[in-house]
């Protein structure tokens, strides 16, 4: 199989994409900023996420090659557009339903992926190593005082909740920018190297934080109350009952530190570009991603 030698422009942070002469198929390979991606881990991604019918399927990998030094998946290539910001996002609702409706394997039968005995805590350990990097990006001392007091609340709301999280598989990072809808309105999503087992929350409130519509969009967008209600009441009434039931508890303190994750990532980003996580890339697109991360910055940042 042949594959044009120019990249489609999809600005993914870790991929490129590559268009067959037949059509149906993608080539999605690591970009320099990925090397540490393992691509048979990620072909057991496809093929975990492939029986929701709302991911692209899988059908082989491809060896390094002159003009693909790094390899890639052959992966088919999903026919839509981007979604339309916020109206789409109960079709964002449905195929994260679809893809948590899927029978939760054993724990034995879950590696490679990941599968911490507790998801929430494992979120919690990891954004607040993470944010570290909020002292190191150069954030306003007033922006890092409004952090540090958030950080608190979050930790305050998570330790409220009695009930267990569930678990299911999750897609983690869950922003609208990675999701297509076809011709028939359906929604397809689309990157799956980060899959895991974790809390379906997680990825609504990625899916739905004002940073993520904006880091998709380019546009500031805070849902309204009832456009909020509007998607997780489309998700809940597509997963078996016993899922939503025990997934409602964790909206709110998982949304808190879905954001802190986010920003804390985008921190890093701020502080390591230059000289380790962003240098590799291609200079417009560094500089892109440093744009649409000051700009998500200020989009938290509270109204006066």
């Amino acid at each position: 199989m042949r594959f044009e030698t120019h990249p489609l422009p999809a600005p993914g942070v870790s991929h490129a994409h590559f268009r067959s002469y037949e059509s149906g198929f993608l080539l999605r390979t690591p970009r320099g900023a990925a090397l540490g991606i393992d691509l048979t881990h990620q072909a057991i991604c496809f093929q975990r996420a492939e029986p929701s019918t709302v991911t692209p399927r899988l059908f082989n990998p491809l060896p390094p090659t002159s003009d693909h030094p790094l390899g890639g998946l052959i992966i088919e290539e999903i026919q839509g557009h981007p979604p339309t910001l916020p109206d789409d996002l109960p079709i964002i609702a449905q195929t994260l339903a679809a893809l948590h409706r899927l029978p939760l394997p054993p724990p034995e039968q879950r590696p490679p992926l990941a599968s911490p005995p507790d998801p929430m805590a494992t979120l919690v350990r990891q954004t607040e190593a993470q944010t570290a990097f909020f002292n190191a990006a150069g954030l306003s001392k007033t922006t890092l005082q409004r952090l540090r007091e958030d950080m608190e609340q979050a930790r305050k709301a998570i330790s409220l909740i009695e009930t267990p999280a569930p678990t299911t598989l999750i897609g983690v990072d869950t922003h609208p920018g990675n999701f297509l809808i076809d011709a028939q309105g359906k929604g397809w999503f689309v990157d799956l190297e980060k899959l895991s087992y974790g809390c379906p929350m997680v990825d609504l409130a990625h899916a739905e934080l004002p940073t993520s519509l904006l880091w998709a969009s380019g546009r500031k967008i805070v849902l309204s109350p009832e456009q909020s209600r509007i998607f997780y009441e489309t998700w809940m009434n597509a997963v078996p009952s016993a899922l939503a039931q025990m997934a409602a508890p964790w909206r709110e303190a998982t949304r808190q530190w879905v954001r802190l994750r986010s920003l804390s990532w985008m921190a890093r980003w701020r502080a390591l570009t230059d000289s380790q996580i962003g240098a590799s890339l291609p200079p417009l697109l560094r500089r892109e991603i440093l744009e649409r991360i000051e700009q998500c910055f200020q989009c938290d940042a509270p109204q006066t």
